[in-house]
Protein backbone atom coordinates (compact mmCIF):
# COMPACT_ATOMS: atom_id res chain seq x y z
CA UNK A 1 0.00 0.00 0.00
CA UNK A 2 1.58 3.53 -0.65
CA UNK A 3 -0.31 6.00 1.10
CA UNK A 4 -0.19 9.31 3.49
CA UNK A 5 -0.57 9.03 7.27
CA UNK A 6 -4.23 8.39 7.46
CA UNK A 7 -6.81 5.86 9.26
CA UNK A 8 -6.59 3.91 5.75
CA UNK A 9 -2.71 3.07 6.50
CA UNK A 10 -3.61 2.16 10.23
CA UNK A 11 -6.69 -0.23 8.87
CA UNK A 12 -4.15 -1.46 6.48
CA UNK A 13 -1.19 -2.62 8.69
CA UNK A 14 -4.46 -4.07 11.57
CA UNK A 15 -5.84 -6.39 8.86
CA UNK A 16 -2.79 -6.62 6.65
CA UNK A 17 0.19 -6.87 8.16
CA UNK A 18 1.96 -9.16 6.23
CA UNK A 19 1.83 -6.50 3.11
CA UNK A 20 4.12 -4.10 2.71
CA UNK A 21 3.78 -0.05 3.23
CA UNK A 22 5.08 3.09 1.69
CA UNK A 23 4.60 6.06 4.01
CA UNK A 24 4.28 9.12 1.91
CA UNK A 25 5.75 12.48 3.54
CA UNK A 26 4.66 15.62 1.27
CA UNK A 27 6.42 17.50 3.53
CA UNK A 28 9.86 16.21 3.50
CA UNK A 29 10.45 16.55 7.36
CA UNK A 30 11.34 13.27 8.84
CA UNK A 31 11.42 14.64 12.19
CA UNK A 32 8.09 15.66 12.40
CA UNK A 33 6.18 12.40 10.72
CA UNK A 34 7.97 10.03 13.06
CA UNK A 35 6.65 12.37 15.60
CA UNK A 36 3.20 12.35 14.43
CA UNK A 37 3.10 8.64 12.87
CA UNK A 38 4.94 6.06 14.92
CA UNK A 39 4.26 3.79 11.80
CA UNK A 40 6.61 5.86 9.80
CA UNK A 41 9.57 4.04 11.63
CA UNK A 42 8.40 0.55 10.24
CA UNK A 43 8.09 1.53 6.68
CA UNK A 44 9.63 2.67 3.68
CA UNK A 45 9.18 6.96 4.07
CA UNK A 46 8.64 8.18 0.46
CA UNK A 47 9.86 11.58 0.68
CA UNK A 48 11.65 14.87 -1.49
CA UNK A 49 14.52 13.15 -0.77
CA UNK A 50 13.92 9.36 -1.77
CA UNK A 51 11.38 9.15 -4.68
CA UNK A 52 14.40 8.80 -7.42
CA UNK A 53 14.97 5.94 -5.83
CA UNK A 54 11.19 4.86 -5.83
CA UNK A 55 11.63 1.86 -8.56
CA UNK A 56 13.98 0.02 -6.82
CA UNK A 57 12.88 0.27 -3.53
CA UNK A 58 9.75 -0.75 -4.19
CA UNK A 59 11.30 -3.72 -6.20
CA UNK A 60 13.26 -4.72 -2.87
CA UNK A 61 10.19 -4.04 -0.81
CA UNK A 62 8.32 -6.55 -2.69
CA UNK A 63 10.90 -8.95 -2.95
CA UNK A 64 12.41 -9.03 0.55
CA UNK A 65 9.99 -7.03 2.51
CA UNK A 66 12.76 -5.87 4.85
CA UNK A 67 10.55 -3.86 6.85
CA UNK A 68 7.85 -7.22 7.57
CA UNK A 69 9.32 -7.13 11.51
CA UNK A 70 8.89 -3.53 12.20
CA UNK A 71 5.52 -3.32 10.59
CA UNK A 72 4.41 -6.59 13.32
CA UNK A 73 6.02 -4.79 16.27
CA UNK A 74 4.11 -1.41 14.70
CA UNK A 75 1.30 -3.62 14.52
CA UNK A 76 1.08 -4.56 18.23
CA UNK A 77 1.96 -1.26 19.13
CA UNK A 78 -0.63 0.41 17.49
CA UNK A 79 -3.45 -2.46 18.45
CA UNK A 80 -2.53 -4.61 21.17
CA UNK A 81 -1.29 -7.84 19.61
CA UNK A 82 -5.19 -8.01 18.55
CA UNK A 83 -6.34 -10.41 16.09
CA UNK A 84 -8.45 -9.13 13.17
CA UNK A 85 -12.43 -8.95 14.99
CA UNK A 86 -10.53 -9.11 18.42
CA UNK A 87 -10.73 -5.29 18.91
CA UNK A 88 -14.90 -5.27 17.98
CA UNK A 89 -15.00 -7.82 20.45
CA UNK A 90 -13.03 -6.01 23.26
CA UNK A 91 -14.83 -2.34 22.28
CA UNK A 92 -18.45 -4.36 22.90
CA UNK A 93 -17.01 -6.08 25.73
CA UNK A 94 -16.28 -2.75 27.18
CA UNK A 95 -19.31 -0.92 26.53
CA UNK A 96 -21.58 -3.42 28.22
CA UNK A 97 -19.80 -3.12 31.36
CA UNK A 98 -20.17 0.54 30.84
CA UNK A 99 -24.07 0.09 30.06
CA UNK A 100 -24.41 -2.20 32.90
CA UNK A 101 -22.58 -0.32 35.40
CA UNK A 102 -24.07 2.53 34.82
CA UNK A 103 -27.57 0.85 34.80
CA UNK A 104 -26.44 -0.11 38.50
CA UNK A 105 -25.40 3.47 39.27
CA UNK A 106 -29.21 4.81 38.20
CA UNK A 107 -30.80 1.98 40.75
CA UNK A 108 -29.30 3.92 42.61
CA UNK A 109 -30.93 7.19 42.06
CA UNK A 110 -34.93 8.01 42.83
CA UNK A 111 -36.90 10.39 41.55
CA UNK A 112 -39.05 10.48 44.55
CA UNK A 113 -37.85 12.12 47.67
CA UNK A 114 -38.73 10.10 51.21
CA UNK A 115 -40.29 12.56 53.97
CA UNK A 116 -38.91 11.18 57.34
CA UNK A 117 -41.84 9.89 59.66
CA UNK A 118 -44.08 12.41 61.02
CA UNK A 119 -44.04 12.62 64.95
CA UNK A 120 -47.32 10.71 66.12
CA UNK A 121 -50.96 12.52 66.37
CA UNK A 122 -49.32 14.85 63.22
CA UNK A 123 -50.96 13.98 59.88
CA UNK A 124 -49.03 14.35 56.40
CA UNK A 125 -51.21 17.58 55.29
CA UNK A 126 -50.61 19.19 58.75
CA UNK A 127 -47.78 21.09 59.84
CA UNK A 128 -46.38 20.54 62.89
CA UNK A 129 -46.94 23.24 65.11
CA UNK A 130 -46.39 23.58 68.86
CA UNK A 131 -49.70 22.58 69.82
CA UNK A 132 -49.65 19.50 67.81
CA UNK A 133 -46.46 18.40 68.22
Amino acid sequence: MISDVSSVTLDHLYLRPDAPIVLCDRRSQRAALLHDAPLASAVLVLDATSVDALTRDLSRLLSDDPTRAERAQMRDFYFDGLAPGESTERFWAALRTQMHEHDIAITGLSRIREVPDLPNNTHAHEHPTKENG
